[in-house]
């Protein structure tokens, strides 16, 4: 579930009209940085130190810009006021394996001398497919508000938020991803026993070996419109 928009501090020399707006955020309308607003005819509730209390908020425009707002047509955004409601859904698939093959062996070549080696060889393999899909509406006079002991959120008409008819489709995303490694190490070992030493019992050397590839196929996250106010 997700809102659009964001909310921050208001500037100090905020006049509190709803309807006031400042194209370089110099008067802090409700969100320098973002795009939530008053709804029309209403205004923002906030507390002695200027943080936000309750409100009735719609969606500006981009980056804050009410859409059309000197025009004589306030706040129409996505062809009508309110905030944009984003609701997803996500698959994801993944498979994972792992084969691990080892063997070794060991012989006396004398009464003294002995030889030993193992052979490992371990295969690694994972795949990825990742889909989500957004659907999004507008929710028309949708109140926040902080006052209680819990934050508090409620639409006008809540029926708007189930009829499937108020929904279109926004976005998408995909990610699919296809790794595979290998390995193969060896070792051999050389060991040698003094069977008459009173200070040296045996004496070891031998060589190690490791080839290691990997292959990592990705195609990122790759996200894309559908359809969208700021796309059509």
């Amino acid at each position: 579930m997700e809102f659009g928009g964001a909310s921050q501090k208001n500037q100090p020399n905020w006049n509190g009209d709803p309807n006031h707006y400042n194209p370089i955020y110099a008067d802090g309308l409700a969100d320098m940085s973002n795009n939530l607003i008053p709804a029309v005819g209403t205004q923002f509730v906030y507390d002695k130190n200027g943080r936000f209390v309750s409100g009735t908020v719609r969606q500006g425009g981009w980056l804050g810009q009410p859409a059309d707002l000197d025009s004589g047509n306030p706040g129409v955004y996505w062809g009508n006021s309110g905030i944009q409601f984003i609701s997803g859904n996500r698959n994801n698939e993944q498979t994972s394996k792992t084969t691990d093959w080892s063997t070794g062996f060991q012989h006396f070549i004398t009464d003294n001398l002995i030889v030993r080696g193992d052979y490992q060889y371990v295969k690694a393999e994972r795949d990825q497919v990742d889909f989500s899909l957004h659907a999004s509406t507008l929710l028309q006079e949708m109140t926040l508000d902080l006052s209680g002991k819990y934050p508090k959120v409620t639409v006008a008409d809540p029926t708007t938020v189930t009829d499937q008819s108020n929904y279109f489709w926004r976005s998408a995303m995909d990610h699919i991803g296809d790794s595979e490694g290998t390995e193969h190490a060896g070792r051999v070992d050389l060991e040698y026993t003094f069977q008459d030493s009173d200070w040296l019992q045996y004496v070891r050397f031998g060589a190690r070996v490791a080839d290691r590839s990997y292959r990592n196929l990705s195609t990122g996250w790759n996200w894309g419109v559908i359809s969208d106010d700021w796309n059509s």
